[in-house]
């Protein structure tokens, strides 16, 4: 697969990549904390604010919302020692969640402009990408309900690509490495490996005196390691695809 280097993405690939990255949990548990809290607070104070369930709840909420987060005592000023115990406690908790949550956020932002937005076929669903028509790699990305461009050859896609049309492009390894070599370009990258393997073939007339010519030689090439020296001259690196 090949993306820009350093390439941006949608506003979905980003809310997607955040909740990949474990962020969402983050928010999720700070959600559930403060609905307990919440009723903590609505069933510690309810004979005296005579409020009902989603009033006093929601007070709740807001109180330990203010407490926890930002450490306002005005919006929650606990009378009782144990009331007053419990604030301090929930205070220190608060600000260490905060904390955790920028510091995991700070990390998350820094290690997506580094690497990019895009770094494998996870990232795909909430990316704009692009194939070849007919290719296997259409026909992979349609099994995995991925939605996709397609262009009737690969130099169309490329162009896709290079205008900002598109995020990636999936498609045949050599064909992508090979291009990434030819160019030189500082701009594109290789990412997410090997999606689907597949071999390819040379087609011959049934019966060709070629086909054990062919196997031989290509049996010794593997063996004496001109096959590497070969794919690493066309391809880059033979052990990536």
């Amino acid at each position: 697969m090949t993306t820009p280097r350093g390439s941006s993405s949608s506003w979905a690939s980003e809310l997607a990549s955040f909740v990949t990255a474990g962020l969402g949990r983050y928010l999720l548990a700070l959600l559930t904390a403060l609905i307990i809290a919440g009723h903590l607070v609505w069933l510690a104070t309810r004979r005296r604010t005579q409020l009902g369930y989603l009033a006093g709840v929601g007070l709740g909420i807001y109180q330990a919302a203010g407490l926890g987060l930002v450490g306002d005592y005005g919006v929650a000023d606990p009378k009782r020692p144990l009331g007053r115990a419990a604030a301090v406690v929930w205070t220190i908790v608060g600000v260490s969640f905060v904390s955790l949550f920028t510091a995991a956020l700070a990390s998350h932002l820094t290690v997506q402009n580094i690497e990019g937005k895009i770094t494998g076929v996870q990232d795909l669903r909430a990316a704009r990408v692009a194939t070849v028509s007919g290719s296997s790699a259409a026909g992979y990305l349609t099994a995995h309900a991925i939605t996709f461009t397609s262009a009737p050859t690969i130099n169309d896609v490329y162009r896709q690509l290079n205008s900002g049309g598109v995020d990636a492009i999936v498609f045949d390894a050599p064909v992508l490495q090979h291009h990434i070599k030819l160019i030189r370009s500082t701009n594109e990258t290789l990412v997410g490996g090997i999606f689907a393997r597949e071999n390819y073939g040379i087609a011959l007339p049934l019966g060709s005196a070629l086909r054990k010519k062919i196997n031989e030689t290509l049996l010794d090439i593997t063996a004496d390691g001109t096959y590497d020296e070969l794919y690493s001259k066309y391809f880059g690196d033979a052990n990536s695809g």
